[in-house]
């Protein structure tokens, strides 16, 4: 079990900052941010959920939201300290020059949509996350948490609580056989497999509920596992 919110929430940001400080390509991204003091950048998703519950990430990917006008002078700068490519949700991903297999997604507020439309702000992005442990946000220059539907409180709990339960029936992107919906479903049946936690009730219902989203695993792991 996780101790009590103060000593989670400090305890977590150093083993955050040490994971990401690990990182070969952490050096060059911090001073990408540095020079561009207009956006406001934020650590979510994995990096933060498998802090939390002691799991050693090894060479994984890392995932930011950035707000602010306009990404291409970030980009600009990490294009000279390695290359950016683009993922399976189009957003921007860079590779750091130094050899190793971690990237991280670049995604900016106005270009996050699961479904439910672009966002504004970062409140709006973490509104269509997948599970409340996923929808976790560090400020990267502040060094704050931001965790609007207490994430820390049910990874606290062990459970997996998804967020929201209306994921659209639509294609991720035009011609794509996978859906909104299949692509949370098979988020969370393999959260449930790999995190050793356990589905709240509502959430558990609602994986049943869509149990034919499983027939879409295939399409999910050719396009979202494995991608480097």
């Amino acid at each position: 079990m996780l101790a009590p919110d103060q000593p989670i929430q400090q305890g977590l940001l150093a083993t955050v900052q040490d994971h990401l400080s690990s990182w070969s390509g952490y050096e060059a991204f911090y001073s990408a941010i540095r020079q561009s003091p207009k956006l406001t950048v934020y650590l979510v998703g994995g990096a933060i959920r498998d802090s939390a519950l002691g799991r050693e990430r090894g060479q994984a990917d890392f995932d930011f939201i950035v707000e602010g006008v306009s990404l291409a002078p970030l980009l600009a700068r990490l294009e000279r300290a390695g290359r950016v490519t683009v993922g399976p949700l189009k957003s921007p991903r860079w590779f750091p020059s130094r050899p190793d297999t971690a990237y991280c997604d670049i995604v900016p507020t106005h270009g996050f949509n699961q479904g439910f439309g672009s966002c504004t702000n970062l409140l709006e992005c973490l509104a269509q996350f997948d599970i409340t442990a996923n929808a976790i946000a560090i400020d990267i220059r502040s060094n704050t948490i931001l965790d609007p539907y207490n994430g820390l409180e049910d990874l606290r709990e062990r459970i997996i609580r998804m967020v929201r339960f209306d994921q659209p029936e639509v294609a991720i992107r035009a011609g794509h056989v996978l859906t909104w919906r299949a692509y949370a479903w098979c988020r969370i049946a393999r959260f449930a497999a790999t995190l050793g936690l356990d589905l709240e009730s509502s959430t558990a219902r609602w994986v049943r509920d869509n149990e034919p989203s499983q027939a879409q695993r295939h399409a999910f792991a050719a396009n979202f596992l494995g991608q480097h």
